[in-house]
């Protein structure tokens, strides 16, 4: 082979491994830059989104605001527009009554059902009346002939009386009857009960219960405040 046949052959031979390099460095340079294009491209996107996302979440904050406000003043027009002030009234039904009231209800009661069992023909001992605080469950003790009754008297309109309430009752006269022996000796012979007398239906079923297993020792009796309204 000739030094010319060589030239002509090595010439192109090195031009396409020169190329071949330089495409070879270039192209990752020309990925990278595009990539980086990419990715500016996409944070822009992202911006304008978040932007928008923005302009609108505040626009409808703005439209709550003002609607709040519009019922604010609404509200504040309605109250001034009404003449009569309903809360005290409103606190009134809330609360309900008082301790003082509660316990005059509970005293007018007491007097009532002594008067029931006077008209009956019983001697009537307002013991509760007596004795205040220190009554020991005994409103009343009642007696008429063989027969004697230590009354609990309840005037309630929307609670309930429970078999534990019973069973504490039952245990306080147990106690006074302790403390009282000598009364106790009076008594002893006749037909003694704890009687609870009240001026509605107020017992829960397990009080019903109770006194229905235990009615030789507990009775009950509905004594309502109106005298059409009273049992035999």
């Amino acid at each position: 082979m000739t030094m010319l046949s060589f030239i002509s052959i090595a010439i192109p031979t090195v031009g396409i491994i020169v190329i071949v390099k330089y495409v070879e460095i270039q192209i990752p340079k020309l990925l990278k830059r595009k990539r980086k294009e990419w990715e500016l491209e996409k944070i822009k996107e992202d911006y304008k989104n978040n932007v928008k996302n923005i302009e609108t979440q505040r626009a409808i904050n703005t439209e709550k605001l003002e609607t709040a406000k519009k019922l604010e003043a609404m509200k504040k027009e309605e109250n001034n527009n009404n003449n009569v002030d309903l809360y005290p009234l409103y606190k009134k039904k809330k609360q309900g009554l008082t301790y003082k009231e509660k316990v005059e209800k509970g005293k007018k009661y007491e007097a009532h059902v002594a008067n029931y069992f006077k008209e009956q023909g019983y001697y009537v001992w307002e013991h509760g009346k007596e004795k205040g605080r220190k009554d020991k469950s005994i409103d009343l003790f009642v007696r008429k002939d063989d027969h004697a009754y230590f009354v609990q008297c309840k005037n309630w309109e929307k609670w309930k009386i429970s078999d534990k309430v019973v069973k504490a009752t039952r245990m306080d006269i147990r106690e006074y009857l302790k403390e009282n022996k000598e009364f106790w000796k009076l008594i002893k012979e006749k037909n003694v009960k704890i009687l609870y007398a009240t001026s509605k239906e107020c017992l829960t079923q397990g009080a019903y219960r109770y006194i229905q297993e235990n009615k030789d020792i507990i009775e009950y009796k509905v004594i309502p405040m109106d005298n059409s309204q009273r049992g035999n």
